[in-house]
């Protein structure tokens, strides 16, 4: 069964029920607006959908696989149960215990020798019981090659020497490969174990507000902690024993973040203001709105084109507190908020974006697109904002989609 054809089904439709409530004719509003209506419970984040769209709409072969329970979150919410209910009510054959794993792609049809089949002729009956005869040959000789693979693993580890063929150590923040000769590291003292590969992917890492803590596909947590005596904490990328003590690290949690963990991370003087030189700035946040939807696309070229790589950036997404009432009568009073812990940083830069899409009368199939950016930058002086620096950017691009269109006009905006 083709599952990618149907699953691409079930995107389409999802996004189809979302444009017809929808205000915004973008991408962005539409996968904010799907995270708003789905069931809590059932929850489909922004950004898993803005992937669907890319995977099954936008046909990008790039996108990695989709969890089961995405995928039956997207039957919800267009009004089934789950993904079973929608191949049942959308084709005609009957499915028996057929569910995703992880993201359902095309299989290769088998025959079941096992489940019977009705008005079988005769032939159709040898058939099977040839396929049977030749799977079983198949598995009794695979059965015999894994036996004789593990009676020499253990052949071999009776005979080999016992030290074992590979050793590591932690160093600072990661397990290297040390020599077995040693018992403890010749530069960092910590204790040579034998080489688990596993345990060897552990890090020590640093973090802030914009680290990923939790999956977006299945909410686990991705970092793990070890509190220090001094009250502090050290993160881990993998569950299991501290490197060093051997205490038992702890999974993040939601109450452990917002404990210790800083709204931002201070870094180098990262940023310039082009109306005084001198205005050095360490911390930016940023609010771009398209209506009162967060613009993603142009935050990100403003990254990348405008503030200086090594700025610690804090983007202003929160629907309830950032709309566009608050760029139109901002205070140089007005405290920022993340979290819902107050943030203290150097720079602010607020924009409004809007695009028109119209057709190209010149080029048949071609779209155009015109930004208009209405762009003004802040620093902080004494706790009041002052304002540096405001320009209107108006750039057009061109595409055979309103994406693609919309694309080349950010990628042509010129910030100088």
């Amino acid at each position: 069964m083709d599952h990618h054809y149907y699953i691409k089904q079930i995107v389409e439709q999802m996004f189809d029920k979302i444009k017809l409530t929808s205000t915004t004719d973008s991408i962005t509003g539409w996968t904010n607006e799907i995270e708003l209506q789905s069931d809590p419970k059932n929850r489909i984040s922004y950004k898993t959908a803005e992937r669907a769209h890319k995977k099954y709409i936008e046909n990008d072969d790039s996108i990695g696989k989709f969890k089961k329970q995405s995928i039956d979150n997207f039957c919800k919410f267009i009004g089934y149960e789950d993904y079973k209910d929608y191949l049942k009510n959308n084709i005609k054959i009957e499915l028996k215990d057929e569910e995703p794993k992880n993201e359902i792609e095309p299989k290769n049809t088998k025959i079941d020798t096992s489940d019977p089949i009705e008005e079988e002729e005769e032939n159709n009956s040898k058939k099977r019981k040839w396929i049977l005869t030749l799977q079983i040959i198949i598995v009794s000789a695979l059965t015999l090659i894994l036996y004789q693979i593990a009676s020499n693993h253990i052949w071999k580890n009776k005979t080999d020497d016992k030290q074992p063929i590979e050793c590591m150590a932690w160093a600072k923040d990661h397990y290297e490969i040390t020599d077995c000769g040693f018992q403890l590291h010749p530069d960092h003292g910590t204790k040579v174990e034998p080489f688990l590969l596993s345990k060897s992917k552990m890090k020590k890492i640093e973090v802030d507000a914009s680290t990923t803590f939790f999956s977006e596909e299945t909410g686990k947590p991705l970092v793990w902690y070890y509190k220090t005596k001094e009250d502090k904490l050290e993160y881990f990328t993998s569950p299991g024993l501290h490197p060093v003590n051997g205490e038992t690290l702890k999974k993040i949690t939601e109450g452990m973040i917002q404990k210790y963990v800083p709204i931002h991370k201070t870094q180098p003087d990262s940023f310039i203001s082009n109306e005084n030189e001198n205005s050095i700035n360490k911390r930016i946040a940023v609010l771009i709105l398209n209506d009162n939807d967060f613009d993603n696309e142009l935050v990100t070229n403003l990254k990348s084109n405008y503030l200086d790589k090594n700025s610690s950036v804090i983007n202003l997404r929160d629907s309830n507190n950032y709309q566009k009432s608050f760029i139109s009568k901002f205070n140089p009073n007005e405290k920022l908020y993340l979290f819902g812990k107050q943030i203290k940083v150097d720079t602010l830069v607020l924009g409004t974006s809007a695009y028109h899409f119209s057709k190209d009368i010149d080029i048949q199939n071609m779209i155009t697109c015109n930004l208009n950016l209405e762009l003004t930058v802040y620093v902080n002086i004494k706790k009041s904002w002052n304002e540096i620096n405001s320009k209107t950017i108006k750039t057009i691009g061109s595409g055979y989609t309103n994406t693609e269109a919309k694309i080349n006009a950010i990628k042509k905006i010129n910030y100088d």
